[in-house]
């Protein structure tokens, strides 16, 4: 591509089960740049004690938000975000999913179509923390 060439504005969703702390600030970061370069973003995300209670603002103008039905770190809780995630992947139809965390990777490979290209950028491995049960050590 070339300067003189447009931008081909793309459909960017980003999944992150954790919408908190360092992974907030990553995702924000990310879908406010991608936004003001043209793209469509949209940002996937189970709300937390410390997400931002105002989304509109903390995120910026142009960029979609759709809370998950992400409760904890469960099985049950993970499936029906997946579910939620297939959803908007059929709605959306994404050129990009950006998967930020090890559940949301889990999640979203799971779910997501798969002609979208897929990045999983784990923020940190939540599993190896001590207290993770023996099932979300294996999975």
């Amino acid at each position: 591509m070339t300067s003189k060439d447009p931008l081909v504005p793309l459909r960017i969703v980003h999944v992150a089960e954790s919408f908190a702390a360092g992974v907030f600030e990553v995702v924000r970061t990310l879908s406010r740049y991608q936004s003001r370069a043209g793209h469509e973003v949209t940002v996937a995300f189970a709300r937390r004690a410390d997400t931002p209670a105002d989304l509109d603002a903390a995120l910026g103008p142009g960029v979609e938000h759709i809370e998950l039905p992400w409760k904890r770190r469960a099985p049950l809780s993970t499936a029906r975000a997946s579910v939620a995630i297939r959803a908007i992947g059929r709605r959306l139809a994404p050129d990009i999913a950006h998967l930020h965390s090890s559940f949301a990777g889990l999640a979203g490979s799971i779910a997501l179509p798969r002609q979208a290209a897929t990045v999983y950028t784990p923020h940190g491995y939540s599993i190896v923390r001590q207290g993770s049960g023996a099932l979300a050590r294996r999975a």
